[in-house]
C-alpha cells in the first residue's frame, strides 16, 4: 500500500517538466510525451499495488489455484534431484567461464562497440574540454566526458542502443574507468551468468547431468565466449530469455499470482536489455492461447487462472516496459524505429544460412556432417517435446517469429539476432546426442543392457564435443573482432608525402569518429578521381562490401574494377575484414 500511494503521489504531484530537466540536467524539448507516458504508466502501477493491498486474500491458495497439466503427448517427466556434486561442478564451470571471458577483454573495440562508446556513453565533442576527441590510443583520457546514467535512461537515438546494457557499461566506467575491458565487463558477467541460467532451466526438461554438459558445452562455446567479449546485451539477452521461459513454464504448472509476476518482471527486463525479447514474449502468448482453447477443463476456477492470471501477467509485461522506456520512447519512434535495411545479401535467409555454416567453429567437414548435426538436432527437440510439449515448441517459436517479421519488413538478417536461442540449441544438442545413441544401440543389441550403453556412449560423444569447441577457443583471442588498427598502421607506414588516405562506408564512420580522426571520407567516384588528380596516391580502407555496394554503387564499381586490394586484415568479425588498396586508374 506505501509503494502504490508512493508511486501515485509522484505520478499526481512531478510535472513532466521536472522529469525532463532531472534526466537531461536541462529542459530540452527532445522528450516530447515520454513523461507524460512515465506518469500515466506509474499511476497505473500504483492503482494495481493498491488494489493487491486491499483485496482480501485466501490465507492458502485454493485448490483451483493449482492449474490441471495441459493435454501433451506425454506427461512431464520430473527430473532427478540436484546433489551438492552437480552445484561444485557448476561453480567449477563458473569459474572457468570467467577467465575465458575475461582473457584479452582489452583487444580493439570493433565496429558495432565503438558506436556504443562515442554515440552512446560519451558526450558529444561540443560538450567536451576544448572539443576534444579522444581516439583509440587516448581512450581513457580524464578530458572525455561520458553521459550520465539519467541522460542514458532517458535517450533512444538509434538501434544500436541496448538500455540495461549501456547502464550498466556506464555504471563500469564510473568505477573502473573508461577502457575497452570495461566496457564489455557487462556482457562478460551476463555471460558467467548465462551458464547458472541454463542449469536452471535445463534441469527441469532433461536433468542436471545433462544439463551440466550443455554448461560445459557453453563454457567453452567460440561464439558464447566471442559474444561474451562483445560491448552488447546478447549474452544479457540469452540470460532472460532462459529466465522468462522458466518462469513461463512455472507459471503454467503452478498457476498463481506469484509466478506469473514473476514472468512479468522476467520479461520486462529482457526488454530492457534488447527488445529482441518481444519474439520470446510473443511466442510464450500464442503457445498460451493455443494451450488455453485445447485445454479440456471449462471449470469456473480452473478458467479464472487459466485466462485472467497470465492476461494479466501480459499486460504487466507491457506496462513494465513502457514504464521502462517511457522517457526515450519519443525519440526511438522518431529516429531508431526508421532504420531501413537497404537491399543486400544481409536480407537473403540463404546468405544467414551459409554465414551460420561458414563460421562455425566446431569443426564440420562438410554438408554430410553438418545434416548429421541436424539430425541430432532435431532427435534432441523431439525428445525435449516428448517430455514437455510446451516447453520445446517455446523454444523454437521465437525464432521462427524472429525470421518471419525481418523478411516481412526487409530487416537485415545477422546471425547474432538468433543467440538469444543458443541455450535452447545446446539443450538440444545434448538430449539429440544422447537420445539418438540410446536409440541406436537399442536397435543394434536386443540387450536389456543396451540402453545404458548407449547413454554411455552419448555423454561421450558431447565430452569429444567439448574437447572440440575447445579447440576452437585460440582463434577467438588471435585476432580482433576487426582490425582497423593494423590497417591504419599499415597505411600510415606506407603513405608518401603527397599521399591521401580515405576511408569508405562503415569503416570511414570507424576511422573518422575514433580510429584515425585525420582521414577523409569519400562517397562517389568522382570523389577519388578528383583526389587522385591533387595526389601520388590515393589508399582506400573499407570494410564489409555487402554495406557498400547498395549504398555507393558507382564508388563500388570503381573499388572493384581500378582499386586492387593491398593487403588484408582478417578479424573474427564474419564477413569483417578490413582491406587496404589504392586507385590505380586502369588496372583491371
Amino acid at each position: 500500500m506505501l509503494a502504490g500511494l508512493a508511486a501515485l503521489t509522484f505520478a499526481a504531484f512531478t510535472s513532466s517538466g521536472a522529469i525532463e530537466t532531472f534526466l537531461f540536467d536541462h529542459r530540452v524539448g527532445s522528450m516530447s510525451w515520454g513523461p507524460a507516458l512515465f506518469r500515466a504508466v506509474l499511476a497505473f502501477h500504483g492503482l494495481v499495488l493498491l488494489l493487491f493491498a486491499v483485496r482480501k486474500a485466501p490465507a492458502n491458495e485454493s485448490r483451483h489455484d493449482v492449474v490441471p497439466r495441459a493435454c501433451t503427448t506425454a506427461p512431464v517427466v520430473e527430473s532427478p534431484s540436484t546433489g551438492a556434486v552437480h552445484w561444485i561442478l557448476l561453480i567449477a564451470l563458473s569459474l572457468a567461464a570467467a577467465g575465458l571471458r575475461l582473457y584479452k577483454l582489452e583487444s580493439p573495440l570493433w565496429y558495432d562497440e565503438s558506436v556504443t562508446l562515442l554515440h552512446l556513453l560519451r558526450a558529444p565533442p561540443t560538450e567536451a574540454p576544448g572539443d576534444f576527441l579522444p581516439t583509440y590510443e587516448q581512450s581513457g583520457d580524464p578530458r572525455a566526458v561520458h553521459r550520465s546514467l539519467r541522460y542514458i535512461a532517458g535517450s533512444f537515438p538509434t538501434q544500436n542502443q541496448h538500455m540495461l546494457f549501456t547502464l550498466l557499461a556506464r555504471v563500469s566506467f564510473s568505477v573502473f574507468g573508461e577502457s575497452a575491458w570495461a566496457l564489455r565487463l557487462p556482457a562478460a558477467l551476463f555471460g558467467v551468468a548465462d551458464l547458472w541460467m541454463l542449469f536452471l532451466f535445463g534441469r527441469r526438461l532433461i536433468g542436471p547431468r545433462e544439463s551440466l554438459l550443455a554448461a560445459a558445452l557453453m563454457c567453452v562455446s567460440y561464439h558464447h565466449v566471442w559474444f561474451s567479449q562483445n560491448a552488447r546485451a546478447y549474452t544479457g539477452l540469452l540470460l532472460f530469455t532462459m529466465l522468462a521461459t522458466l518462469c513461463w513454464m512455472n507459471a503454467l504448472r503452478s498457476g498463481t499470482w506469484r509466478s506469473w509476476i514473476a514472468y512479468a518482471g522476467a520479461a520486462a527486463l529482457g526488454m530492457y536489455a534488447q527488445l529482441n525479447m518481444q519474439f520470446v514474449v510473443a511466442a510464450h502468448g500464442l503457445l498460451w492461447l493455443v494451450r488455453l482453447f485445447v485445454s479440456r477443463d471449462a471449470s469456473p476456477g480452473t478458467w479464472r487462472v487459466r485466462l485472467w492470471r497470465p492476461l494479466a501477467a501480459f499486460v504487466l509485461c507491457v506496462t513494465f516496459t513502457l514504464q521502462l522506456y517511457a522517457p526515450a520512447l519519443p525519440e526511438f519512434l522518431r529516429s531508431a524505429i526508421k532504420e531501413y535495411s537497404l537491399p543486400s545479401n544481409w536480407n537473403n535467409p540463404l546468405w544467414l544460412v551459409r554465414s551460420m555454416l561458414e563460421h562455425a567453429r566446431v569443426g564440420l567437414a562438410g554438408a554430410a556432417l553438418g545434416a548429421v548435426g541436424g539430425v541430432v538436432l532435431l532427435i534432441g527437440w523431439m525428445s525435449i517435446l516428448r517430455r514437455n510439449l510446451w516447453a520445446g515448441l517455446a523454444m523454437v517459436l521465437p525464432g521462427v517469429l524472429l525470421t518471419a517479421l525481418m523478411l516481412s519488413i526487409n530487416k537485415n538478417l545477422y546471425p547474432r539476432f538468433y543467440f538469444f536461442c543458443m541455450g535452447f540449441g545446446l539443450l538440444m544438442i545434448v538430449r539429440g546426442m544422447i537420445a539418438a545413441a540410446e536409440l541406436a544401440l537399442t536397435l543394434a543389441w536386443r540387450d536389456p543392457r543396451a540402453r545404458a550403453w548407449g547413454r554411455t556412449a552419448g555423454v561421450t560423444g558431447v565430452a569429444l564435443m567439448i574437447v572440440a569447441f575447445a579447440g576452437t577457443l585460440p582463434r577467438c583471442y588471435a585476432l580482433p573482432k576487426q582490425d582497423f588498427i593494423g590497417a591504419r598502421d599499415y597505411v600510415e607506414a606506407r603513405r608518401g608525402p603527397r599521399d591521401i588516405i580515405v576511408a569508405v562506408g562503415l569503416a570511414a564512420q570507424q576511422y573518422r569518429n575514433y580510429v584515425a580522426p585525420s582521414w577523409s571520407e569519400v562517397r562517389s567516384a568522382r570523389e577519388v578521381r578528383e583526389l587522385a588528380r591533387a595526389h601520388d596516391n590515393v589508399w582506400l580502407v573499407y570494410s564489409q562490401p555487402d554495406y557498400i555496394k547498395p549504398r555507393f554503387p558507382d564508388l563500388w564499381a570503381l573499388i572493384e574494377s581500378e582499386c586492387p586490394v593491398d593487403k588484408e586484415f582478417r578479424g573474427t568479425l564474419g564477413e569483417g575484414q578490413v582491406y587496404v588498396c589504392r586507385y590505380r586508374p586502369g588496372a583491371r
